[in-house]
């Protein structure tokens, strides 16, 4: 059955809560008590916060056994695990690793995604919303409907990326998987680019600051519009 919790939720502890094909809400926050880093398993149809997750006293391990509806910020926790689809309606903080095995989606503004590794494992839709990944980014689908894409750290592209806007890629690039097309009006790739022996089509401008290696007779990179 369903189950609501209306007011502030304190773990004290390791914590799971299940449904059978029924959806669990926090209305308000959820902490960890005290000087403690508990973690969260939830396994339901639905998981919906709409209140700041970790914002006085920090999440560990959040394992989201279902689909995920986020409607308020993930200020602080160690990791994120989604196993189905994900509402991205808010900001995202973990020390460790942000997993989202289903495809996600990014509602209601910009969002900024702070983690390790941020691994999309399958499509990332950004409905007109800008995307910033503080961390290394783990793209294994397509990811299209971005205004910008900005990454901070490193990238493995296993997929094609499309926006309305730039791309900056500030740390090291790989291609991985196949050949890649990146839509954007500049791509800027501030450290290394490597192909993988990989095609790569920039439609747009590109903004090239480190070497690009990886190419072969088989696979060259043809860009499409002016190189900086």
């Amino acid at each position: 059955s369903t189950q609501t919790y209306t007011g502030a939720v304190t773990l004290t502890g390791t914590t799971t809560l299940a449904t059978t094909s029924a959806q669990v809400t926090f209305s308000d926050t959820v902490n960890s008590e005290g000087s403690e880093t508990n973690n969260l398993t939830v396994t339901a149809s639905e998981t919906e916060f709409n209140g700041v997750v970790g914002g006085t006293r920090t999440l560990g391990v959040m394992d989201i056994n279902g689909t995920l509806d986020l409607n308020a910020a993930i200020s602080a926790a160690t990791s994120i695990d989604v196993s189905s689809t994900s509402n991205i309606g808010a900001n995202i903080t973990t020390t460790g690793n942000q997993t989202y095995t289903g495809a996600v989606t990014l509602s209601g503004g910009d969002r900024t995604l702070t983690g390790s590794t941020v691994n999309f494992v399958s499509t990332l839709a950004g409905g007109t919303n800008a995307l910033t990944v503080t961390g290394n980014l783990d793209l294994d689908d397509a990811a299209t409907g971005l205004t910008t894409l900005d990454v901070s750290g490193t990238s493995n592209l296993g997929a094609n990326v499309t926006t309305s806007s730039t791309q900056t890629y500030t740390g090291a690039v790989t291609l991985s998987g196949g050949d890649r097309t990146l839509t954007g009006s500049t791509v800027n790739f501030v450290s290394t680019l490597a192909g993988g022996t990989n095609a790569l089509i920039i439609t747009g401008n590109l903004d090239l600051d480190g070497a690009a290696t990886g190419r072969s007779e088989e696979h060259t990179s043809e860009l499409q519009s002016p190189c900086n």
